[in-house]
């Protein structure tokens, strides 16, 4: 292949090749940060709601056993506790058919029930009750109780099937709520007993989680009082999705990886979810991942960050999730213009790499046509202007030498030609003048010959007659 095909096609390719280089390294760069940034964005909000987290548990905490420290719960327990014991033998059915079965309200809102009557349980219910629904209400609770030295669910003001229990029997006691309680009634002063959410069976396997403390009068423990935990407050601490585009949703996992909150992204009931669980999100274990994915129901794979956290030694961990693809769509975005544009310069850097490289062929094609007439004898053939600016001016410059030499030698030779015939053509005339002054020289020689001849007959007709005289005279 000449170097007039071979060289633009080197060069267009090595341009192409640059800008795919350039362009691929630059999408995984990018594709790089932007996962990077998106993965700290997410870890720290998951460290701002578990901090939000603790401090709503704080909180909560905090309000328990300032109630239960307070004058209003500890007078209402000792009342009802009196109150109960008013009703004789049967207490916990007077309470139930009084205020469960011939309450008038549904039982989402039993709690709107407050009836008047004459026996002392039901004077007191009238004087606590508005005061504890509204504690209730304001503080996001789902329900308030207050249970006896003995066990015995005294009051509850959603009024619901775990009222007028005993915490105390088996059954009961083996029950999440009958766990907390019993807890808190052998409990120590400020002491918090909770429970994380799971499915209460004196409420129809409803997820539900409590927290009590005992309530104590000197040194004697009079009872307990008990949260059941504010499921909205709950959800509403993780409710906001800012940050998270579309896809982005916040959970709280309990020891077990279990969901304690539902989302308002999802449409199903999240709490006591267990994907977190399967895919190995586990606070109570030591090597819960900081980040990570993990593949949802629907097979979307979403990027995941975790904040753990402790409440009374008990770990729970705030998870951020958010579908990769969203994370990554800034880069989807740059993955768009990017194409064109990388064609674009390698259009660009094609079409300049073609004309300087057949700018470079069109010279170096001028210089060897020269050198081809030079090569042979064709010394008047013009050169390529010359810069002196690149390699080929130098090579241009070392032919026109060549020329320039060539045509001295050539003069040379028709120097040396010349005198060559010069010298020829004095050696012919010198022979000329040498054969002509032979000829000369012969011709004298024959004419001095012809002289002598007849002088030396002369001589001899004289020497004969001076002789024929002498004999005449003798």
């Amino acid at each position: 292949m000449r170097i007039s095909v071979k060289l633009p096609v080197v060069m267009i390719g090595t341009s192409m090749l640059c800008v795919l280089v350039v362009t691929v390294s630059s999408y995984l760069v990018a594709s790089t940060i932007i996962r990077g940034q998106g993965d700290e964005r997410l870890m720290a909000l998951a460290d701002s709601h578990a901090d939000a987290m603790a401090d709503h548990f704080a909180e909560l905490r905090t309000s328990l056993v300032a109630s239960a420290g307070g004058v209003t719960v500890r007078t209402a327990l000792a009342e009802f506790a009196s109150g109960w014991d008013a009703y004789g033998e049967a207490p916990a059915a007077a309470v139930v058919e009084n205020y469960i079965t011939r309450n008038p309200e549904p039982a989402e809102t039993r709690d709107a029930f407050d009836k008047s009557g004459r026996k002392p349980y039901e004077k007191v219910h009238k004087t606590y009750h508005a005061l504890l629904r509204d504690q209730m209400h304001d503080g996001g609770l789902s329900d308030i109780l207050l249970v006896s030295r003995d066990g015995n669910v005294l009051y509850s003001v959603r009024k619901q099937d775990n009222l007028a229990l005993n915490v105390t029997d088996p059954a009961i006691a083996a029950t999440p709520f009958g766990g907390v309680v019993n807890a808190a009634l052998n409990g120590e002063a400020l002491k918090v007993f909770a429970s994380d959410f799971a499915p209460d069976p004196l409420l129809g396997n409803r997820p539900e989680a409590y927290l009590a403390t005992p309530v104590i009068i000197g040194s004697k423990v009079m009872g307990a009082l008990v949260f059941g935990a504010p499921k909205a407050g709950l959800d509403r601490v993780l409710s906001g999705v800012s940050g998270l585009g579309e896809t982005g949703n916040k959970y709280l996992l309990n020891e077990d990886g279990l969901v304690q909150n539902d989302s308002p992204r999802t449409a199903e009931n999240d709490r006591l979810a267990s994907q977190f669980l399967t895919a190995g999100y586990v606070p109570g274990r030591a090597d819960l991942p900081r980040l990570g994915e993990f593949v949802g129901g629907d097979g979307s794979a979403f990027s995941v960050a975790t904040s753990r956290f402790e409440v009374d030694g008990r770990p729970y961990a705030v998870v951020i999730t958010q579908a990769v693809g969203e994370v990554l769509a800034p880069l989807q975005a740059l993955r768009i213009w990017i194409i064109p544009i990388a064609l674009a310069c390698g259009l660009s850097v094609a079409v300049l790499a073609f004309l300087f490289s057949r700018q470079l062929c069109n010279r170096l094609k001028t210089l060897a046509h020269a050198m081809t007439r030079l090569a042979k004898g064709e010394n008047d053939a013009p050169l390529p202007e010359m810069r002196n600016v690149d390699e080929i001016d130098d090579m241009g410059q070392a032919v026109l030498v060549f020329r320039d030499t060539a045509l001295e030698r050539l003069r040379l030779q028709a120097e040396q030609h010349q005198v060559q015939v010069e010298r020829e053509q004095k050696v012919t005339a010198m022979q000329q003048l040498i054969a002509d002054f032979r000829d000369e020289i012969g011709r004298v020689l024959e004419q001095v010959g012809g002289t002598g001849n007849r002088m030396q007959v002369l001589a001899q007709n004289l020497t004969r007659i001076s002789s024929e005289t002498t004999d005449g005279a003798n």
